[in-house]
């Protein structure tokens, strides 16, 4: 089974727990090189900040799924997460200008928060009160009403927007996605308990006729529909008949024949469809290992269609296996056929019995 990295909407706690990491790793080389000069004293805060971090991203990752919607940790994790990062990017020196640390915090918040474009005002706030205490740092008061700093605040809010609606975009669609998805499991689920409660054996095979799909039913002649997925169909039928039911042996033998429809040879991997698919193909289907019946094989008779679909590259009409029912009939009902003489070779005789 497929393992999947990220298994919810983009507000789920495994893509929550991912984002944090890459901020700790983000955070770590702003500090380690940044080209100001740090205290000890200094280090060491920052070093603890980021530990905090860290060790919270630790138990976060640790907690589950449905204990982290259960305590709607969301909201929590991020007001810790913007008084984190706005502390480390406050304490981290030597950059000539911190423009680019409040646009990662913005879109950081951006991405994390639920209320979208409805709360992307929050983010701008908090953005533009750290970018003012980050100049405050190194300049005065009196220069905070230059047109240097006052162009810089609404700009921050458009970031913020801008964020915050790409964000809540592909919350959408991951959301449609899943909708979606949840949609087609149900189908499958509602045709599976259909498939299952249906006495007819259901099968679908690939296009070199080993099975893809086969039902329950199956069972009741002594198979188990696990151990058939990826076997030829000539696995489970009697070695008599075999031969005179596959496409590729048949087919050979038809060419440059005209039959007719009624004529025309009946194929256990059909690939016709319609009127002309198989149909009413009487067959000695083996028994398996599980079956309570005193019989090597028993009847059972079978319609067969051709699977087709649209090749994306191409476009073109390709087949792609095909599907059927076989149906256990008790009591075998076989009319008399005449046989037809395909090939005769010296010892060998192949005939081929069509449905009349």
């Amino acid at each position: 089974m497929e393992r999947r990295l990220f298994k919810r909407d983009p507000n789920s706690k495994d893509i929550t727990v991912v984002f944090r990491w890459l901020v700790i790793l983000v955070l770590l080389c702003f500090v380690f090189f940044s080209p100001g000069k740090y205290s000890p004293q200094q280090l060491g805060l920052l070093i603890g900040l980021i530990s905090i971090f860290l060790l919270s991203n630790v138990g976060l990752s640790l907690m589950s799924n449905r204990a982290y919607e259960k305590l709607k940790v969301t909201r929590f994790v991020l007001f810790i997460d913007i008084i984190l990062i706005s502390a480390i990017i406050y304490f981290i020196k030597g950059f000539e200008t911190d423009l680019y640390l409040v646009y990662f915090l913005i879109i950081f918040v951006a991405a994390m928060q639920h209320g979208g474009l409805r709360r992307s005002w929050i983010t701008g706030l908090v953005t533009a009160v750290l970018y003012l205490s980050l100049y405050l740092r190194n300049n005065s008061l009196e220069s905070l009403l230059s047109s240097y700093v006052l162009l810089r605040i609404p700009f921050f809010f458009l970031v913020a927007v801008f964020s915050a609606y790409h964000s809540e975009q592909l919350g959408k669609e991951v959301a449609r996605r899943k909708e979606a998805e949840e949609k087609s499991l149900q189908a499958l689920e509602k045709y599976k308990t259909l498939v299952d409660a249906i006495p007819d054996i259901i099968f679908e095979l690939d296009e070199e006729g080993k099975f893809a799909f086969i039902s329950d039913a199956v069972r009741e002649a002594g198979y188990g529909p696990a151990k058939l997925l990826g076997k030829h169909f000539s696995t489970i039928l009697h070695p008599d008949e075999a031969s005179q039911v596959s496409r590729k042996s048949i087919l050979e033998l038809y060419k440059g024949r005209s039959t007719g429809d009624q004529g025309s040879p009946k194929l256990f991997d059909e690939r016709r469809t319609g009127p002309r698919m198989t149909r009413n193909l009487i067959l000695k289907l083996l028994v398996g290992p599980s079956s309570s019946s005193q019989e090597p094989f028993i009847y059972v008779e079978m319609h067969s269609s051709g699977k087709w679909g649209i090749d994306k590259v191409t476009g073109q009409k390709t087949l792609q296996g095909n599907f059927g029912i076989i149906r256990d009939i008790k009591v075998p009902v076989i009319k008399k056929r005449p046989a037809i003489v395909l090939k005769a070779t010296a010892g060998q005789v192949i005939k081929h019995y069509p449905e009349m």
